[in-house]
């Protein structure tokens, strides 16, 4: 098994040190890619891409519905790469060769030893080793996720040699860190549809001095997404509307603590209401009315967080928001007075 000194000397090897590589027998260049797997301008095989499939449910006060299923790829960050020939890692390990030096510049606890009947490919220079490696560059998480995810996969995989004409292993991971990445991304949260009241029957308008109930109108209050590869490591992102704040022009701002109770005849108090101090009728016409409006805007905080099959922990993620807008007309109340 190729544990944690060597994987981190290949490591060192892969980026450059060229003083270890030129011992090898590698390309003139300092890189690895003396053998057909190396196809990047890194020196690495890529791993090529996993398939990533995206399901969701949303939750509302109606009840639940399910989000359309989406099909993503993405490329692994723990895969499989090609290290060296059986020549030319009989040779770093021969008397003078790089990792036989190397072993002197190691801490006793660090040093490692070469695998097992190396000397018996110390003359093929077509079959090669293949060892488990974590791309830091395809990583956007944690530094202490990306310990946890190389530590897991060194863990689980040994390091291999592979004849000429056999297929290297395809055993590819993408860490549930990345994946809740990608569930984050793909989370879709709906922006709702403001109702109030009063609203008036022939133009929705509400009126000056009163206060004026706001909600959204069946409002989804949680949506979870789950992006899982075909490994079956899976992450899965959930939000829940946390908060809503509601403005308008010509009305104070109003912290709601949530999306607002509908209005029903006889019902007397309510976490989200505006009261409007002047009418709508020094306001401009929107496009698609007729009369002038005050904007009312309906900003939700979704609290997000991911959770793993791989992973037991649940993981706070950055808030997401949305903008509900509606158009309202604001109206006097007209008094009548009449003379004896």
């Amino acid at each position: 098994m190729l544990n944690r000194a060597l994987a981190f000397s290949v490591t060192l090897l892969i980026a450059g040190a060229a003083t270890i590589v030129s011992a090898t027998g590698a390309a003139a260049d300092g890189s690895l890619c003396g053998h057909t797997a190396c196809d990047t301008a890194e020196g690495h095989s890529s791993g090529g891409t996993v398939s990533v499939t995206v399901t969701g449910t949303g939750t509302s006060t109606g009840g639940s519905y399910t989000i359309p299923e989406q099909h993503l790829t993405t490329p692994p960050v723990c895969y499989y790469d090609f290290l060296m020939t059986g020549k030319e890692y009989a040779a770093v390990w021969g008397p003078g060769g790089s990792f036989t030096q190397l072993q002197h510049n190691l801490p006793e606890e660090d040093r490692f030893s070469p695998e097992p009947h190396y000397q018996d490919h110390k003359d093929d220079d077509e079959g090669g080793y293949w060892y488990p490696y974590c791309d830091v560059q395809r990583w956007t998480g944690t530094t202490d996720g990306y310990n946890a995810a190389w530590k897991q996969y060194y863990g689980t995989h040994d390091t291999v040699y592979v004849e000429a004409d056999d297929t290297p292993p395809t055993d590819v991971e993408v860490p549930p860190e990345e994946l809740a990445r990608i569930a984050y991304k793909a989370t879709t949260l709906p922006d709702g549809h403001i109702r109030w009241n009063p609203s008036r029957t022939d133009d929705g308008a509400t009126f000056v001095g009163l206060d004026t109930w706001v909600w959204l109108d069946d409002p989804t209050t949680s949506v979870s997404v789950t992006a899982t590869i075909p490994s079956g490591t899976s992450a899965t992102v959930t939000a829940t509307l946390d908060d809503m704040v509601v403005g308008a022009d010509g009305a104070r701002t109003t912290d709601c603590g949530g999306p607002g109770v509908a209005w029903t005849a006889g019902a007397e108090h309510t976490p989200c209401a505006i009261t409007f101090d002047r009418s709508s009728a020094n306001l401009p016409v929107k496009a698609g009315h007729d009369e002038p409006t005050a904007t009312m805007t309906a900003v939700s905080t979704w609290r997000a967080s991911w959770t793993s099959n791989r992973d037991p922990g649940t993981h706070d993620l950055a808030n997401l928001t949305r903008t509900a807008t509606a158009e309202v007309p604001v109206a006097e109340i007209q008094s009548v007075v009449s003379g004896s």
